[in-house]
């Protein structure tokens, strides 16, 4: 039952057409029983929306379709062209919100560093608008530019960075 609760299945919810026969293939070993520890709930880095012109690469250089809530993987380029932006989803609060002529890449998501779980973006070019918002007392977020380092502390961040050729510009917003 913890499964249908991760699943957002509620107590009151009618699951009558539910048939656990139907999911099991046959002579498949099947454990049941209450997990000792919660389910953990890892940080999700999506393309919330997108206006215009932007693109997804995977890491080995492919290119990926872009749609409204695909999820993004370490190593992903975001690229927003003229008169495009978008929005990228961390996690359940936080977002980075892409201006045009932006790149921006996922380096890690919710990768043990320490005692934090970190999430790490690269900002190579372009002004987002940052809102980091924790979740949970184990995260870090970290953006990296070309001519500097960030770390969210506390309980999170609101601010803008402006990458430019041998400049960035930051803003407490």
């Amino acid at each position: 039952f913890e499964v249908l609760k991760i699943a957002g299945v509620r107590p009151n919810s009618d699951i009558t057409p539910f048939n656990l026969m139907n999911e099991v293939e046959e002579n498949e070993d099947m454990d049941i029983g209450v997990r000792q520890n919660s389910v953990s709930m890892r940080t999700m880095a999506r393309v919330a929306f997108f206006l215009g012109d932007v693109s997804v690469l995977s890491e080995d250089g492919r290119s990926r379709t872009v749609q409204d809530g695909i999820n993004l993987e370490s190593g992903d380029r975001i690229l927003t062209e003229d008169k495009s932006q978008t929005e990228i989803a961390l996690g359940q609060y936080s977002r980075v919100d892409m201006d045009n002529f932006s790149e921006l890449v996922v380096d890690k998501i919710d990768e043990q560093e320490t005692e934090k779980l970190l999430t790490q973006l690269f900002q190579k070019t372009g002004i987002c608008w940052y809102q980091i918002v924790y979740a949970r007392k184990n995260e870090l977020f970290k953006l990296v530019t070309p001519l500097g380092d960030i770390s969210v502390a506390g309980k999170g961040a609101d601010f803008t960075v402006d990458v430019s050729y041998a400049k960035v510009v930051i803003e407490n917003n």
